[in-house]
């Protein structure tokens, strides 16, 4: 462990930025993302690694807020993001504006998501619930080079529009295309595991190969 994360990188650093619009949102006690994020742009740009996982607990508290009758979802989760954008931000190369950054977005792909949704309306406690049936993920860098583009929608009621209702197991599986894994090598996925939509008129394995980076990955 010495060895991987050398300088000091998983002494935890308190002193980070929170959302400015809400500086009422008070700091918890979690591990810090910063941390989180530092470790692993280590891990990727010496070499050891090809693939790190950082879980965001909330800076503020977790994201799981189901309401206690006030506006807590809100100023925690705004806090929370601002807070992962920051850090993100840190450990990304730019060769003007951050020439100290380990991460090359040529060469990584950063994916951004989470295990589901939150219900597009507030519930009777002030908060929101579980709501699996529309969100996002953000892939940024790596293979998608052209710039920002939008695959899909989620209509005013909170569903994934039914043209665009794409699985976990799309995105999942575009993502290994970006990293050279094929998706269907053994113990991976079948076709029977991908979503209606992705397979809409077609049923091979390149066929579906070639529906993930054009409809997924947008190259």
């Amino acid at each position: 462990m010495q060895a991987l994360f050398a300088n000091g990188i998983l002494v935890r650093d308190n002193n980070v930025a929170t959302c400015p619009e809400h500086p009422q949102a008070t700091v918890g006690n979690t591990p810090g993302v910063k941390t989180m994020l530092h470790a692993a742009a280590s891990l990727l740009s010496s070499g050891p690694a090809r693939y790190v996982c950082c879980i965001d607990r909330g800076i503020t508290g977790s994201y799981d807020t189901h309401g206690d009758g006030s506006q807590r979802h809100l100023l925690q989760t705004s806090a929370n993001l601002y807070n992962v954008m920051h850090h993100l931000a840190e450990v990304i190369h730019d060769p003007v504006n951050n020439p100290g950054g380990s991460v090359n977005l040529d060469d990584t792909m950063v994916v951004i998501s989470t295990d589901f949704n939150r219900t597009p309306n507030i519930n009777g406690n002030n908060g929101r619930d579980h709501w699996p049936y529309g969100y996002v993920s953000l892939l940024i860098g790596g293979p998608i080079m052209a710039g920002p583009t939008i695959q899909g929608s989620i209509d005013a009621a909170g569903f994934t529009d039914t043209a665009f209702r794409y699985s976990a197991t799309d995105v999942r599986a575009a993502i290994q295309l970006a990293a050279a894994i094929d998706p269907f090598a053994d113990g991976n996925f079948r076709v029977s595991d991908f979503s209606d939509t992705l397979l809409d008129g077609i049923g091979t394995e390149e066929q579906i190969r070639d529906r993930l980076k054009g409809d997924i990955l947008g190259v």
